[in-house]
């Protein structure tokens, strides 16, 4: 089978609902190289909202694999694809739909760039202590288990098999003793491992909330390359994307085409569809428009674009993405074999 090496972080079909043939989308670019990019342009579908290598993970022998791309199109992606025909065309959604509506979200919600730079920059505070805590927890344990002869119960699974960590032991200088080293990159495979993680069990949570359908006569919405917005919402022009998926009165939104936006208000039950007023419709457009991290798509350009998101004009920021993006492969793969101890020819 062909290795899918161009990974699409925003599926090409949910895009075609934004698409005037079917095959090009109107795409605007949120950090741009020079003042004189168009403000919007077309795209090709099939070339847009896409990263080489975004998904790809190491096989235990160290052999490059497009299995995680699979499994989000095999679980997620195509089993959504008659459920939002149907919930875009206003026809009615068995509960079977409704499912598979909400664990596409919950897949779109995870999956992009964005939430990729938002991970790292987390992990970098986080993962240290938590590795300290982990080294001080195992060392209690393993006293406990001397002090009583009895071994310690391993929990691993084959998931854990794709979380790049490395526990070894180095002498110490006090006799009787050892010393535990623990290793880890904060980098790819740890966002795999998370999304898994997230999807396979976190994700079941969302199943308990009341979803609906909101539509719109008077705005035709946009939608963006980090499209599942989660929303605290506390007055008009007030808000933030801090909301979480159990938590309390946040607002989960996706966009499934110009016209329906799929909802939840998490603890409130939502009416299965409703209509959005002219301003509440509005003030969405803009939401969508400032949680967006690099792409805003639409149907047709809009004019007043500027007004809702102002682009970034830097093109040492723009070439400094564009060249991480191209390292990403080699950098990533190459950190996790030597994490391993795989060298190539060997």
């Amino acid at each position: 089978m062909e290795f899918h090496r161009s990974n699409h972080f925003v599926p090409q079909t949910y895009l075609k609902r934004w698409s005037p043939d079917g095959k090009k989308i109107w795409g605007y670019r949120l950090l741009v190289s020079h003042q004189n990019v168009p403000l919007w342009n077309l795209y090709s579908i099939r070339g847009i909202a896409y990263q080489p290598h975004l998904y790809t993970k190491l096989s235990p022998n160290g052999e490059e694999t497009d299995e995680f791309e699979r499994w989000l199109d095999r679980e997620y992606e195509k089993p959504a694809e008659e459920a939002i025909f149907k919930a875009t065309t206003n026809r009615k959604l068995k509960s079977e739909d409704w499912e598979k509506l909400i664990l596409f979200t919950a897949a779109q919600c995870v999956r992009t760039p964005a939430q990729l730079v938002q991970n790292m920059e987390r992990w970098h505070t986080e993962i240290p202590e938590l590795v300290k805590t982990t080294l001080q927890n195992t060392t209690q344990e393993l006293e406990k288990a001397v002090q009583t002869g009895k071994p310690l119960s391993s929990t691993n699974t084959n998931e854990d098999a794709i979380l790049p960590i490395r526990v070894s032991r180095e002498p110490s200088l006090e006799p009787d003793k050892i010393l535990l080293k623990v290793e880890t990159i904060i980098g790819r495979g740890m966002w795999l491992f998370g999304i898994k993680h997230l999807l396979t069990n976190t994700a079941k949570i969302l199943l308990k909330h009341k979803w609906s359908i909101m539509h719109s006569n008077d705005v035709e919405w946009i939608t963006s390359d980090d499209p599942v917005i989660r929303l605290n919402y506390y007055r008009k022009g007030s808000y933030d994307f801090g909301g979480g998926w159990g938590y309390r009165g946040s607002e989960i939104l996706l966009p499934i085409s110009p016209n329906h936006i799929l909802y939840t208000q998490v603890g409130e039950k939502n009416s299965p569809c409703f209509k959005l007023s002219a301003e509440m419709s509005a003030e969405l457009q803009q939401i969508i428009a400032a949680h967006s991290h690099r792409w805003i798509f639409s149907k047709e350009p809009i004019k007043s674009i500027e007004s809702l998101r102002t682009r970034c004009i830097d093109p040492i920021a723009f070439s400094n993405e564009m060249e991480a993006w191209k390292k990403w492969n080699h950098e990533q793969s190459d950190a996790e074999k030597n994490l391993r101890g795989i060298h190539d020819g060997h």
